[in-house]
């Protein structure tokens, strides 16, 4: 996602959820893994009824299909950094991931449940100057996040992308496995 050729013009990360899937499907792919997105599968609701879905993803890392395998149900997060809502933001998106990865049947157990969301912070231009000491706050309140694993690409330099009066100095991914602890 640093790469050069997508300018200040445009990222990644203030697309939907599917190109954010897209873009980790693809660093899956480079690093050895293999991935399938969106795909038709039977779900089941908490009632235990099963009925027609789709998954966003599964995948599993190493180079043979005996490595960790996983289903993913993923959302996306447009998170104002000067809003006093940004942990109830990210809890509700966190929540609907959770509850999406929670109706994937389970493959014999094969595979790990995941909840995926790919978090991409905006604040507005005037405010410029505040984005490092919010992203700063931003990661403390996700490393907080019990049973959560993080990954994160922010820029701050002037050449961080800008849309419609807001900057997008990145996105964070956080990871949650759904199941016994």
């Amino acid at each position: 996602m640093g790469d050069s050729t997508w300018g200040k013009k445009d990222c990644p990360w203030w697309y939907n959820e599917r190109a954010s899937i897209s873009q980790l499907a693809g660093a899956i792919w480079l690093a050895g893994g293999w991935a399938f997105e969106e795909f038709s599968e039977t779900k089941r609701s908490p009632e235990e009824m099963d009925f027609p879905g789709r998954v966003d993803l599964m995948f599993w890392t190493g180079r043979e299909k005996n490595g960790p395998q996983f289903v993913a149900e993923a959302k996306s997060c447009w998170l104002r950094l000067r809003s006093k809502y940004t942990v109830e933001t990210i809890n509700h998106s966190f929540n609907c991931a959770i509850r999406d990865s929670q109706k994937v049947k389970t493959y014999k157990g094969r595979y790990t449940k995941l909840a995926i969301v790919f978090i991409a912070p905006l604040i507005p231009v005037k405010y410029h100057a505040e984005t490092k000491q919010r992203l700063d706050a931003l990661i403390g309140t996700m490393k907080s996040r019990p049973r959560t694993y993080l990954a994160w690409y922010f820029r701050v330099a002037e050449d961080t992308p800008v849309h419609n009066g807001y900057f997008y100095p990145g996105v964070m991914l956080g990871v949650q496995p759904i199941g016994p602890e």
